[in-house]
């Protein structure tokens, strides 16, 4: 069975160049059988240091009825953009992660994300794939295919519903039985806040619910970032 981590998120091809963010993630999953919970967070900092290149550290939690809180790992995130807001139909990016487990069986895990965006009117579409590997681990690992999927209507800045699905396929080049697939999709807002010329918060929530046996039976997920 393939899992999504509760403070999974959505990735967009956008990048301020010169900006700094705090960013807080935070994730719930109420797993199969119903009486098992897990919830993950993490705290980072970020920089935009080029109109193409934003890069964040940051450290992530998990917690569990077994376990109860612990520290999980860190993480350096670096997202590219490979073009002008509005010069093509469409956007293109790729993110990068590189994720330090605490527990060093574990080995490091790699994603790499290539990222798409476009807009139709006031709707926004993001849609992105997650090919995810680990190295240096005791176990082999082979290579997961996941996928992210964002529908927004820019209403206003302060409030635009949409909705969001994320996903795990399985193997890259072998995918999981649908029923073992983790599969998710539920109803999203989104927004921002501005405090100044250059302060803002943004945020995002999901209430992700499970498609198949392979998927938590529903899922609640935060992102807040404060940019300045």
């Amino acid at each position: 069975m393939v899992f999504i981590s509760p403070s999974d998120y959505v990735n967009v091809p956008v990048i301020e160049a010169g900006e700094r963010e705090i960013d807080f993630k935070y994730g719930r999953a109420q797993l199969r059988p119903p009486d098992d919970q897990k919830s993950s967070s993490s705290v980072g900092f970020g920089l935009g240091v080029n109109a193409h290149w934003f890069t964040e550290i940051y450290t992530k939690w998990e917690q569990n009825l077994a376990h109860g809180q612990h520290f999980d790992a860190i993480e350096w995130e670096n997202r590219f953009v490979f073009t002008e807001p509005g010069e093509y139909p469409f956007d293109l990016g790729l993110v990068t992660e590189i994720e330090r487990p605490k527990d060093r069986t574990d080995g490091y895990e790699i994603s790499v994300s290539p990222l798409f965006q476009t807009k139709i009117e006031r709707w926004q579409i993001n849609a992105n794939l997650k090919l995810t590997r680990s190295i240096k681990a005791d176990q082999d690992v082979v290579p997961q295919l996941g996928y992210q999927f964002q529908l927004k209507y820019r209403l206003g800045p302060l409030f635009e519903p949409g909705i969001q699905a994320l996903g795990q396929l399985g193997d890259a080049t072998h995918w999981s039985p649908v029923t073992q697939q983790a599969n998710t999709l539920g109803p999203a807002v989104f927004g921002v806040f501005h405090l100044g010329d250059a302060e803002k918060i943004r945020y995002n929530a999901a209430w992700l619910m499970g498609l198949s046996e392979g998927s938590p039976k529903n899922t609640f997920r935060l992102q807040v970032e404060y940019e300045f």
